[in-house]
């Protein structure tokens, strides 16, 4: 795959801090429909931002040079699992970590967040499913990291239903 060679490269120049070099492996990107920007977070803190322009690809914010730990942090279903998104953005600002990766579509192929409950059993395949699909810039971009930082940890946040799993009673 040529994306997780760019990829690969991106993780690296990220890891030594060089935010020129970095930005230019970045856009690299845009042929598989990334752009890239530099964003601040709340705290001030700059990070480079790779954003889906149109297919739906899942955005990335990576942190450049010495991190607290080198985590991926994953929200694969933000606009369905309840509250992770939120939750991956603020763990990923205060925990110093590498990356935090997240869905731009609704894992059953529905954009936003008011996108529609499960639907039913008998409905087509989840082709937006970022958790579940080896063929996307998510999976390339995992691999990648795990490829240049071999102890790198992949977290993925995922939520769950109350009814059908016991002892949750305590549980919002």
């Amino acid at each position: 795959w040529e994306i997780q060679q760019v990829a690969e490269e991106l993780f690296g120049s990220a890891r030594k801090g060089d935010w020129k070099d970095t930005v230019e492996r970045a856009e690299r990107l845009q042929p598989f429909g990334l752009r890239t920007y530099a964003c601040r977070l709340a705290n001030g803190e700059r990070v480079l931002a790779l954003v889906d322009t149109k297919e739906s690809r899942g955005g990335y914010l990576i942190r450049l040079g010495a991190v607290e730990n080198e985590i991926v942090l994953q929200s694969p279903h933000r606009f369905f699992d309840r509250h992770t998104g939120s939750i991956g953005r603020a763990l990923f600002e205060r925990m110093k970590m590498r990356a935090f990766f997240f869905n731009t579509a609704h894992r059953y192929g529905r954009l936003g967040p008011d996108a529609q409950p499960r639907p039913s059993d008998d409905s087509p395949p989840q082709q937006l499913d970022l958790a579940h699909r080896q063929d996307t810039v998510f999976a390339a971009l995992s691999v990648a990291m795990l490829n240049v930082i071999p102890k790198a940890v992949i977290i993925q946040l995922h939520g769950f239903e109350k009814r059908g799993s016991p002892n949750v009673s305590d549980v919002e």
